[in-house]
């Protein structure tokens, strides 16, 4: 049941047609909610789910190019045979391999007092490429939009693929830093190595270990330290170490400014798993309402709210929770609204056989 975001009334049955995000009693509430500053929150929100959507398309595409390379595919300079290890994914999607990327040549623009270098150019369809001092900071960028795709999935095998993508991506930028060595981009990719193992979830114990060693780095800046101390605790929880998981997300939270609400929530999101499996449901369900209050939106905010509440014996409460995860979380992700129908429908066939 949908509670009215003007006035808080229950069983409001409009919905704003634009963000499909809020919910009111009727056009009176639509318009008050609209002039009181809905206007522009509903284009932001509208802009930034085109935004989320239209990238995932295009790192899909990527993925799956990247991930059928055939016995057809070859480099078009030197013709050597492609592969997901020495493909070079270029800004206008084409494909070099790694050495060519490298040899193509820029131009000198002779202004006079000054010549500037122009970047290359792709040999397929001549569109600009990054500079070649700039092409590891690019590589980077590719890898944190893989990584991030890949947390917008649920576990499975595209989510692996992503993952596998942005491996492909680090692995390369490894093999040239030896010829530029950069040394805030060996820190980028130590971050992006760190994430990876968490979102594959498939080596815990390594992940603990790099973010450890991030961790103990002096001039780590405030918000990279926040990330590897959540990354451990997401670590821990892949562990089933749910104390110590429950340790290093109070540590991050003690670090948190006021705008770092990202972070926050996710910190409240994962509290709510550890004192739900550690059975301290009273603060698993503050940690889960705090999250709530601050993103109602986001993936699996309500999973173990309505865990919890099923674990204290209120299965009606529980269904509640998942009916209010239908109406609100992720309406941009149809792979996490697909999971919180699924838990619902399970929630009830648990209730219709009581």
């Amino acid at each position: 049941m949908a509670t009215c975001d003007t006035c808080n009334k229950t069983n409001a049955k409009s919905r704003c047609s634009g963000c499909k995000s809020y919910y009111y009693c009727d056009i009176n509430c639509s318009k008050l909610h609209w002039s009181n500053g809905h206007r522009e929150e509903c284009k932001m929100i509208i802009d930034n789910n085109k935004k989320i959507s239209s990238e995932d398309i295009h790192i899909s595409m990527l993925v799956n190019k990247l991930m059928n390379i055939s016995v057809d595919d070859k480099c078009c300079i030197c013709l050597e045979q492609l592969s997901i290890s020495n493909a070079f994914i270029l800004p206008c999607n084409h494909f070099l391999c790694n050495k060519c990327i490298f040899e193509l040549p820029g131009k000198e623009l002779d202004y006079g007092d000054e010549i500037v270098e122009e970047s290359p150019q792709c040999p397929l369809c001549r569109a600009n490429m990054p500079m070649i001092s700039d092409l590891l900071q690019y590589l980077y960028e590719m890898a944190a939009l893989f990584v991030q795709r890949a947390y917008r999935l649920p576990q499975g095998e595209e989510r692996l693929q992503c993952c596998t993508a942005a491996k492909n991506q680090t692995a390369k930028i490894q093999y040239f830093l030896n010829e530029y060595p950069i040394e805030q981009l060996q820190l980028f990719l130590k971050l992006v190595d760190s994430d990876l193992i968490v979102c594959e979830g498939l080596f815990p114990r390594q992940g603990l270990e790099l973010a450890k060693e991030l961790l103990d780095m002096k001039d780590l800046s405030l918000s990279f330290r926040i990330d590897q101390l959540i990354n451990t605790g997401d670590c821990y929880i892949l562990l089933e170490e749910f104390n110590d998981a429950r340790k290093s997300f109070t540590e991050a939270f003690k670090l948190c400014t006021p705008t770092m609400a990202k972070q926050t929530r996710k910190i409240f999101h994962q509290l709510t798993r550890c004192y739900y499996e550690l059975k301290d449901y009273e603060t698993a369900i503050m940690c889960c309402d705090s999250a709530i209050e601050m993103n109602r939106h986001y993936d699996g905010v309500y999973k173990y709210l309505a865990l919890t509440y099923k674990a204290l014996g209120n299965i009606d409460e529980a269904i509640a929770v998942m009916k209010r995860a239908v109406l609100y979380e992720t309406p941009w992700n149809p792979e996490n609204s697909l999971q919180v129908k699924a838990l619902l429908a399970e929630l009830e066939e648990e209730k219709s056989k009581m």
